[in-house]
């Protein structure tokens, strides 16, 4: 690791009792980390919670849940902003992704909501005060508060190299929350930092963010060419397992027991 990254242990992955956060903050625990972690929100009246499709997965009696998009596309609304978000949900389904489309949670008196993942692993937090986080649209798990999602998505080397394509935008005032495949490392970037671009779930917006098509002698193991380089000052979130390694492992252990 570089000497000006410095890793921080993940405060979310152990279980803890709720625990309420600064003004127009969400209390919230993450339970059965870190390696099955699925995550509790104290919902107040009148709140809301945008949870990405799939992952809600109970919640109290006098919680309401509709479907809502989870994201726009930069520019004025129009037709032409309806047309790239449409392709922005075909290019994600196309590459295994989830649509951005969220349940929208709301309740008038108050209520618990507990989520979960879609595959093992741990899960982060990061509350946003008027800066922006880019999140990898396949961790991406929920977020409440004045917070805007726009989709950024990759240029077209990205997406024929298969490496992440898409990221949510969240910028304003208010709680994300991410999932990952294994533990989630916090890195405090000071200058230039490497990364595989599948263990990447997370970084500020303070930070510059381009692949680099030749990794060369100081790129992470089994990074096959590609890189992602970080620059700048702010923090960034890595995986301890590559969601496309997961899926290889389970593929050749099912082919075995064929």
């Amino acid at each position: 690791m570089p000497p000006n990254a410095q890793p921080h242990a993940d405060p979310a992955s152990a279980a803890r009792a709720p625990e309420p956060l600064a003004r127009d903050g969400l209390a919230y625990v993450v339970e059965h980390g870190p390696s099955f972690a699925t995550l509790r929100v104290e919902l107040p009246a009148e709140r809301t919670l945008f949870v990405q499709a799939g992952r809600l997965m109970r919640l109290e009696p006098g919680v309401e849940v509709r479907p809502a998009l989870n994201a726009a596309v930069p520019g004025p609304p129009g037709l032409w902003a309806k047309l790239v978000a449409l392709f922005v949900t075909l290019l994600r389904v196309a590459f295994g992704g989830d649509p951005p489309i969220a349940d929208r949670v709301r309740t008038a008196r108050g209520g618990r909501v507990w989520l979960a993942p879609a595959s093992p692993g741990s899960i982060g937090h990061r509350r946003l005060h008027g800066d922006a986080l880019f999140v990898n649209a396949d961790a991406y798990l929920a977020h409440a508060g004045r917070v805007e999602v726009r989709v950024r998505f990759g240029n077209v080397q990205r997406a024929l190299s298969r490496v992440a394509v898409v990221f949510f935008e969240l910028s304003g005032f208010g709680e994300a929350w991410f999932a990952s495949h294994g533990g989630v490392q916090r890195i405090d970037v000071r200058g230039t930092f490497l990364v595989e671009p599948h263990h990447l779930l997370a970084f500020d917006g303070a930070l510059t963010f381009h692949i680099r098509p030749d990794a060369g002698p100081a790129a992470p193991a089994g990074a096959a060419g590609r890189v992602c380089e970080l620059r700048g000052r702010g923090r960034a979130y890595v995986q301890g397992r590559a969601g496309a390694a997961v899926v290889a492992a389970l593929a050749r252990r099912d082919q075995g027991a064929a």
